[in-house]
Formats: C-alpha cells, sequence, structure tokens
C-alpha cells in the first residue's frame, strides 16, 4: 500500500527535524509558498487551529532554530511582516551538521562523563579522603551524594563555602533521607556581624527552596546543647500547600568555630511514620562529634 502524502504525512514527517506538531505544521505551510513566504494572517487563515499568539511564536523560534526568515523591510511600515521558509537543502545540512555534533559529544560523554554518573548514582560521589574533616563518618559507612564548592564572592560572605549531601548508613535511620553539612570560611576570626548574617542567609535560603511546597514556613532561633556546650540552631515548621496542620524539618545545629560557620541538617521523609527526636539527635550528635573530632560522636 502505498502512503499518501498528503499535509498531515509531511507535517508528521517534519517533526523529525526536532518540531512539534504545530511547529512542523507552520514548517511546512511556509514551505508551500516558496521564496515569496506569507504573512502571519494568511498563515492563520490555513491553520485556523493554532491560535495567532502561539503562530508569533512558532515563527520566532523557526527563525530563531534556523528554518525561516523574515521577509525583506517595505517601505511602507503599515505592510505586514512577511516570513520565509529557508532553501529546504540548506536547512537539512545546516540540521544534520548538528545533530552529527551532538551525536560526537555524546559518545564524548559516553567515553568520559558516564561511568563516574553511574558511579555516583551507585555508590554515592567521590570525594578526596584526606580533605574531609568528618573522614571518620566515611569510615563508618556514610555515603557522599554530592558535593558543592563556591569559591571567591559567595552567598555567606566568606572567601569560600563547601558544601557536602551524605547519605546515613543504618537501615535504623531510613526515615532521614540525607544529612547536610555546609562550611563558610573566613579570612579571619569569626565576629558576631559575620554570624548573625550567616544566619540571615541561611533562613533566605531555607525558605526560598521550599517556598513552592509550603504556603506557610515558620522559623525561629533557638539553641542545642551538643557536648557540654550551647549552639545556635534553627526551629522550622511548616505547612503544605494542600494540609491545614505543620510539619516539623529534621534538626539543625550552627557552629560557629574560630574562621569557620558550620551548618549541618537532617532531611526527613515526611511520607512515612513520624522519626522520634532521639533518633534525630543522635544522628545530628554522630556529625557533629565527626566534625569537632569529639570521641562521644563515634
Amino acid at each position: 500500500m502505498v502512503e499518501e502524502k498528503n499535509e498531515q504525512f509531511f507535517a508528521n514527517k517534519l517533526q523529525i527535524l526536532n518540531l512539534s506538531e504545530d511547529e512542523a505544521l507552520v514548517y511546512f505551510t511556509l514551505l508551500k509558498y516558496g521564496k515569496q513566504g506569507n504573512i502571519v494572517r494568511k498563515l492563520k487563515e490555513e491553520l485556523p487551529s493554532i491560535e495567532r499568539t502561539r503562530l508569533y511564536s512558532i515563527l520566532r523560534k523557526l527563525i530563531e532554530e534556523g528554518y525561516a526568515i523574515e521577509g525583506p523591510p517595505s517601505d511602507d511600515a503599515r505592510k505586514p511582516k512577511t516570513f520565509i521558509a529557508k532553501e529546504p537543502l540548506q536547512t537539512f545540512n545546516s540540521i544534520y551538521e548538528q545533530m552529527e555534533k551532538k551525536l560526537e559529544n555524546l559518545q564524548k560523554f559516553r567515553e568520559t562523563i558516564l561511568p563516574d554518573i553511574i558511579n555516583f548514582y551507585d555508590s554515592g560521589i567521590k570525594v578526596s579522603f584526606e580533605e574531609l574533616s568528618f573522614k571518620s563518618l566515611i569510615k563508618r559507612g556514610w555515603k557522599i551524594k554530592d558535593q558543592k564548592v563556591v569559591k571567591g564572592l559567595n552567598l555567606f560572605g566568606g572567601k569560600e563555602y563547601q558544601e557536602y549531601i551524605l547519605f546515613p548508613p543504618n537501615k535504623t535511620n531510613e526515615l532521614i533521607n540525607t544529612v547536610g553539612i555546609l562550611f563558610s570560611f573566613y579570612a579571619s576570626e569569626i565576629k558576631d556581624v559575620e554570624l548573625q548574617f550567616f544566619e540571615f542567609q541561611i533562613e533566605n535560603m531555607i525558605r526560598k527552596l521550599h517556598e513552592d511546597d509550603f504556603n506557610v514556613i515558620i522559623i525561629d532561633k533557638t539553641s542545642i546543647e551538643m557536648f557540654g556546650k550551647e549552639y545556635p540552631s534553627l526551629s522550622i515548621k511548616a505547612r503544605g500547600l494542600n494540609k491545614n496542620g505543620f510539619i516539623e524539618f529534621g534538626m539543625n545545629v550552627i557552629l560557629p568555630l574560630e574562621k569557620e560557620i558550620i551548618f549541618i541538617w537532617e532531611e526527613i521523609d515526611h511520607e512515612k511514620e513520624e522519626l522520634e527526636k532521639e533518633v534525630q539527635s543522635q544522628i545530628l550528635k554522630e556529625t557533629v562529634g565527626a566534625i569537632l573530632k569529639n570521641p562521644s560522636g563515634k
């Protein structure tokens, strides 16, 4: 059976050029008018199912991606613009070259990057062990899920910050999705103003991170005792967009040290059963102990 080559046939085939159905229909309609092109009003008459604003949007995309051009300006400013499909063979060759380049890049990606990504997926990101101040956690089976390092000017005002996302190892801790550790480093000894600014930025970061999921977020400053010393902490609770009650976030602590400030927090899976505060406290204490190299944190 010979397939009939009607307008829909060509619109379907043109989608192989990374065009949506509507984009392919507009492009095919332009092709029919050849080098003379046509104005939007005439195109709209042929494509009544596509709204005028959508039609303009598609034409802009076709121009940006090399499928079409605007016709030369008219002496009469009141005359509507003409849109013209570019010469088909030229367009095809250009797209073909772009796809060849993408395939080459994908091949390089498969050879150089993909193995690392598979390792991240299977066992967490690999970080230089000697650089870690919490290496005792890694020895006890914690896994690094993610690492971010920002040097120079940054949102915490220091000279550098590092952020690590960790998986606790024990099944008893499975209700805690991850534990995060953020280090902010400074050129001189920490003063109250740096600590206050750091706390302010942490609060902003929490609100921005969760604003799409919660319509009310309440953050109160409090403190928490760790190894015989009181440290700043944040009490965080929020109300979901479709829920009446508040949920509490995991425990956290802010550690102001000599030339660095450290923020440690727990991400809890709220879809599962409630996690006891004692378990949260123990995991937080284990993390803090590893950083402060406190033996009772082992």
